[in-house]
């Protein structure tokens, strides 16, 4: 019973820091019980859900300071929750929370392997293929391409989970109807089964696309799905409901609905409070919506978001090139350099080729402003040469026709889901 109800409020939807105390006492109970009786399962559960209350407390290194007290057949699902935390933890490819990721991944594999446990070793190669592809590893799509088909022929009862993480390596990619066919064989079959446990994933993938399709309506529908879906079960992705907020303002900011963006915002941070890292980026969204408003006002809650994360070591390089973007549009451009160059030391990971074009074109607008033409010259040259590679006319034409396939058949989304 302990341990159920630690796994109640852990999982609880929208779930707050008391809820998360809630279940950390839960299993503390468990895990002492546990001891008490000899019950190594038990024991061993109460672990792996102490493992997931630090890590999302971000006491990794305490979460995996606990893998040698689980043995026996839950000793795979901790290297599996290990695996997954570290990732999440990691800033970069160089962070040392990469490697872990990768260490607890394979690890699981193996373990699975000896095992037989055909089920646990599919999960653990998802992880791993998925981790691997962001530390620009050769050979990503064979992979994906082997897993699948292991996972068909062994009937693995979460296809949606290896589907969806396809689905971000196709569409990172540029490969937008591989992409687009993985998201749609998973919202039905997430629908066939009745099963909400990637619905959010799934209406996510298909927000995603809409807007690298460039169809702002629908991807704010989509979005909005994704949300209340969360209402039911949180993502698999760490995509939470107040990072999808900021997303839907986002884009009614990009089609200056700006009104409508701040209110839609507001709203949601009041139905959605976060604190921490979650509320620097509410913070940092209304900057932006009031960029258009109200300059002094905007760069004092981009400032406080940008400073707030820096100093608790998760701005990453989205916040990097916000704070650049924001600086190039109110044409700061010798503010907008430091974040730039920050990109370009700092980050290592393999980046969207659309996200290196919108690079590019940033340092070109800093060099033209600063007389530096040659620099300027060179790198509009190589956001050119992106900007083709990313979006051809055949590609564009296949995502407009795959859209007016996928509206026709299904027609609107059903907003009851």
């Amino acid at each position: 019973m302990l341990l159920d109800l630690a796994n109640l409020y852990y999982n609880k939807p929208l779930r707050k820091q008391s809820d998360l105390n809630t279940a950390q006492g839960y299993a503390e109970r468990a895990g002492k019980l546990s001891g008490q009786l000899k019950y190594t399962q038990g024991f061993s559960l109460a672990q792996i859900r102490m493992a997931e209350i630090l890590s999302d407390r971000h006491r990794v290194a305490e979460a995996d300071a606990l893998l040698p007290s689980v043995t026996g057949g839950e000793r795979i699902n901790m290297l599996l929750t290990l695996s997954y935390k570290n990732f999440y933890e990691a800033n970069e490819i160089t962070d040392g929370y990469y490697g872990d990721a990768l260490k607890y991944a394979r690890q699981a594999r193996d373990l699975s392997l000896k095992a037989n446990d055909k089920e646990k070793e599919i999960i653990a190669r998802v992880l791993l293929t998925y981790f691997r592809y962001y530390g620009n590893y050769t050979g990503i799509e064979a992979d994906f391409t082997a897993l699948l088909k292991d996972s068909e022929t062994a009937h693995h009862p979460y296809l949606e989970y290896v589907y969806l993480p396809m689905y971000v390596y196709y569409m990172a990619t540029g490969d937008y109807k591989k992409g687009f066919e993985l998201a749609q064989r998973s919202l039905e079959l997430e629908k066939r089964l009745n099963d909400p446990l990637a619905l959010a994933d799934c209406y996510g993938a298909f927000a995603n696309f809409y807007n690298s399709n460039k169809q702002p309506e629908k991807f704010i529908e989509y979005l909005k799905l994704a949300i209340d879906a969360q209402k039911v079960h949180p993502s698999m992705f760490n995509d939470d409901a107040p990072k999808l907020v900021t997303q839907v303002s986002a884009a009614l900011r990009a089609m200056k609905r700006y009104g409508e963006a701040i209110d839609y915002l507001q709203r949601g941070m009041r139905e959605f409070p976060a604190t921490g890292s979650e509320n620097a980026r509410y913070e940092s969204e209304l900057g932006r919506c009031y960029q258009k408003i109200n300059v002094r006002k905007a760069e004092r809650h981009l400032l406080n978001a940008y400073n707030y994360l820096n100093s608790v070591h998760e701005a990453f390089r989205a916040d990097h090139q916000e704070m650049a973007q924001f600086y190039v549009e109110t044409q700061s451009y010798a503010k907008a350099r430091p974040y730039l160059d920050r990109i370009s030391n700092e980050v290592k990971q393999k980046l969207k080729i659309s996200t290196r074009s919108e690079i590019e074109y940033m340092y070109f607008k800093v060099d033209s402003a600063t007389g530096n033409y040659k620099s300027a010259i060179a790198h509009l040259s190589r956001n050119k040469q992106l900007d083709n590679f990313y979006l051809t006319e055949k590609k564009n034409k296949d995502i407009q026709e795959l859209s007016i396939k996928y509206e026709t058949k299904k027609g609107r989304p059903d907003q009851n889901t």
